[in-house]
């Protein structure tokens, strides 16, 4: 949406807005409805300088060791591995519009309506917080939401093809379907664009759509505009080039130590095991000195995580009375053990079915420019006059907005698991 340098001038009304949705207000919403980001480190050492954040891949040390014989000549020197990394800031931006007949109940002593805005300012944090975590944590990086499972023909819906199914789909997006996940083109007669989605079916996996698309079997489905135009994904910083061939402007291929350990089963799905997480985590240490110390899965992996170790449970009891005994367990405090290190759980709902993610923390960044606020038309105002295909609007209009990315320090420092057998395949249906 283009704005005019036309600015609202009900100072009580967006003083208002700017006290009581303050830089607090957006990040409780982060740390409620972006967990993922909001546990990832932001990185003090590497911040965004032109067109990005620069760091060096160490990918091997030189080396020059040995045991020469007496008298012997030295090792010859080499110089180390080393490549440059580099993230892209990206925006995140949600916008909402009051009408000039509620506006202008804004006084001089910040009186207003507050019914209504505090339901644009809930659903708008809401979706923008909530969609920073669903590429973040649920996408590899090139904004994809989920794929179609089977070919339609002038038909007003689609089913979403396992695993992701439509975990990551909410009613009224504006999708974009392309043929193909990188340098692709729109797909469907007439190359439509931003259709929107009237409902979503989580049980059958059905997207129900506002208009309807010829579309091929496994086509690639984005929220518009995100297209190769998102933040880096979780399924994509711990990958070994499966999802995502190039890291951080580097190729995976060419330099291995760019791939994370990945145990995957070639599509045959197994359950989860103690013994899987182990060798994880081992085969991490193993490759790159690094300790895992959190797990990420969601609800169908914690399921069957708390299946395979909950214990009975039994407590002693001093004096008189029945004994109160207790079952369950603490999602917020479960914990793995190996090889004497501890590692915390964490269950997300938008982390991809189907796996299990171990990473080193310290190792996962993000870059932020901007943190989630106001966007500023000039002089503090926040709202500006709307307009519309014919021009001007009747209203006033406010954006809220995010300039950041993540980033991996050190990809080879994490694992992931897939081809998990998931008895829930769906995350929270209501957000």
């Amino acid at each position: 949406m283009a704005f005019t340098s036309v600015v609202s001038t009900l100072g009580g009304l967006q003083n208002s807005l700017k006290r009581i949705y303050d830089p607090d207000y957006f990040e409780l919403h982060q740390n409620y409805r972006a967990p993922f980001y909001q546990m990832i480190q932001q990185s003090k050492n590497h911040e965004a300088d032109g067109e990005g954040a620069f760091w060096p891949f160490y990918l091997e040390t030189p080396q020059n060791m040995g045991s020469p014989a007496e008298g012997g000549a030295l090792p010859p020197v080499k110089s180390r591995t080393e490549v440059q990394a580099r993230v892209r800031p990206i925006q995140f931006i949600n916008s909402f519009q009051i009408s000039f007949i509620l506006a202008a109940v804004g006084t001089k002593r910040g009186s207003f309506s507050k019914t209504e805005i505090q339901r644009h300012m809930w659903e708008s944090t809401t979706d923008v917080t909530k969609h920073m975590n669903r590429v973040m944590a649920g996408s590899h990086g090139s904004g994809r939401l989920c794929q179609v499972q089977d070919a339609t023909v002038a038909t007003a819906s689609f089913v979403a093809k396992l695993p992701q199914g439509t975990l990551l789909i909410r009613p009224n997006m504006l999708l974009d379907v392309y043929t193909l996940d990188s340098g692709g083109v729109i797909s469907s007669t007439g190359a439509a664009t931003q259709i929107k989605v009237n409902s979503v079916v989580p049980a059958t996996r059905t997207v129900n759509l506002a208009t309807a698309l010829t579309l091929s079997a496994n086509e690639h489905v984005y929220v518009y505009p995100d297209y190769n135009n998102t933040s880096n994904g979780l399924l994509g910083l711990v990958d070994d080039g499966t999802f995502l061939t190039t890291i951080h402007n580097q190729s995976r291929s060419s330099f291995p130590g760019l791939k994370a350990t990945v145990l995957d089963n070639g599509g045959v799905l197994r359950p989860q095991t103690e013994e899987l997480l182990i060798d994880g985590a081992s085969q991490t240490l193993q490759n790159s000195g690094q300790e895992i110390d959190c797990l990420l899965m969601n609800s169908g992996q914690i399921r069957q995580y708390l299946k395979n170790v909950i214990p009975q449970r039994r407590y002693n009891v001093n004096g008189k009375g029945v004994p109160a005994y207790q079952t369950g367990a603490r999602e917020d405090d479960l914990q793995f053990l190996w090889g004497g290190k501890t590692c915390h759980i964490k269950r997300m709902e938008d982390i991809s079915p189907r796996n299990i993610f171990g990473i080193t923390t310290s190792l996962i960044r993000r870059f932020e420019v901007e943190k989630l606020d106001w966007y500023d038309h000039g002089g503090g105002q926040i709202l500006a006059q709307g307009v519309g295909a014919s021009g001007r609007t009747t209203t006033q209009e406010a954006t809220i907005y995010s300039v950041t990315n993540i980033g991996n320090l050190q990809p080879n420092g994490h694992f992931v698991i897939r081809d998990l057998l998931d008895p829930q395949l769906c995350g929270d249906p209501a957000e």
